[in-house]
């Protein structure tokens, strides 16, 4: 029985005794007792071009995780399902099962919480996504672009999924403060003894009159052992980058740091017309080795990257949307062979400026559902390509704001 059935009876069982807590034999439906939410949410489409069978190959840039550029033709870039369960006692339990790419369905999230009855203080443990970063919990459904951003690819392997404990607590209305310990097994970092990773975070809510906004500050402290390109090799995916015995050829050992932020901002422009910005900032840093079976430099590397879109909405039925994303990438490497095997792990020579354009248009025939049309132009590799994309997203749930 695959892994993530075995999660799901497991998670649906706590669910089942949850519902049970407040009596016995209750109704799990009953809002005497607590609330269950539900979600099911999936996008696709067709892309032009020819970049299927590519590994996505950033030059400057240590990649992996799943960073990759949509194939070309019809493809699924996300299939999730979640599973929500709010106990009145203030313990809650989540279920996300979802695909990626085409790849098999895996467990996102399966978690278990509490919230205190004033909804100030809150404490998770299980399997999470990274809260820290904003837009690492999106989804190609839920989002304007269906492309993650530049930053979210090249620095953290497109998904940040990792075992955990969050804790966070609402200092004021408006401010909120939080911090996670990571087991390690979420790109860049790695797990064991030698590896792992935390973070803290601060997140505001401003309101100026019409304008609701959103500010976050983050600081990500890691730890990789033996990383390697998971990309590549009868590996395939995987959401970490421990070694294995199938792609050692060229790994990354030594300690990562990494700041950054990103803030939102949306405002009605007239009745019928909202506009909206946002933007995020990356700056990280890594100092280790990095070797292979007959050669060992060391490494130290300082990148960062902004990405800033901008969207208007009309009538809730059309948006149209305009995103820029770009990376500043500096490596020292030094020891013997390290020119040779900085040219073979792709570090030399650095592209000046990788960037992205994209542009959107999104039509809503209801909520949560509709087709998106797409224009990309990534110039992050020595060769340009330009391509367009029409695709559908879809959401269901019983959530009021889902």
């Amino acid at each position: 029985m695959p892994n993530y059935f075995k999660m799901s009876l497991l998670w649906i069982s706590l669910i089942h005794s949850a519902g049970a807590w407040g009596h016995h034999d209750d109704d799990l439906f009953d809002p005497t007792y607590g609330t269950l939410t539900w979600g099911v949410e999936a996008s696709g489409g067709f892309r032009s071009g020819s970049r299927n069978n590519e590994t996505w190959q950033i030059p400057g840039l240590l990649m992996g995780g799943e960073s990759e550029r949509p194939t070309s033709n019809t493809s699924l870039d996300n299939l999730n399902i979640n599973l929500d369960f709010q106990h009145l006692s203030g313990v809650f339990l989540g279920l996300d099962i979802g695909q990626h790419h085409g790849d098999t369905l895996s467990l996102e999230e399966g978690l278990i919480g509490w919230q205190d009855p004033q909804k100030t203080t809150t404490a998770r443990l299980g399997r999470m996504k990274a809260t820290f970063n904003q837009t690492l919990m999106s989804h190609p459904s839920s989002r304007t672009f269906s492309r993650n951003t530049l930053l979210d690819d090249a620095f953290w392997g497109g998904h940040y999924t990792d075992e955990g404990i969050n804790v966070e607590h609402k200092a004021l209305p408006w401010i909120a403060v939080g911090a996670d310990l990571w087991q390690g097994n979420a790109y860049p970092a790695t797990s064991g003894k030698k590896g792992g990773a935390q973070d803290v975070y601060v997140q505001l809510n401003p309101n100026f009159n019409r304008l609701n906004a959103l500010v976050k500050l983050w600081a990500w402290k890691g730890a990789s052992y033996g990383r390697f390109d998971t990309r590549v090799g009868s590996s395939g995916h995987n959401h970490g980058g421990a070694a294995s015995s199938s792609n050692e050829e060229i790994r990354f050992s030594g300690d990562l740091v990494a700041w950054g932020a990103y803030t939102q901002g949306t405002a009605p422009l007239s009745p019928s017309v909202n506009g909206s910005v946002q933007a995020g900032w990356i700056h990280i840093e890594s100092d280790g080795d990095l070797e292979d079976p007959t050669r060992q430099v060391d490494l130290e590397s300082q990148h960062q990257g902004f990405w800033i879109s901008t969207a208007v909405s009309f009538n809730e039925k059309h948006r149209f949307a305009l995103r820029y994303s770009a990376l500043d990438l500096d490596n020292e490497v030094s020891g013997t062979g390290a020119a040779s095997l900085a040219k073979d792990s792709y570090l030399l020579p650095i592209k000046n400026t990788p960037d992205i354009w994209e542009a959107a248009y999104l039509y809503f025939w209801r909520p949560g559902m509709g087709i998106r049309f797409e224009w990309i132009k990534d110039q992050t590799t020595l060769e340009s390509d330009e391509y367009v994309g029409l695709g559908v997203f879809l959401r269901f749930s019983n959530k009021p704001t889902f």
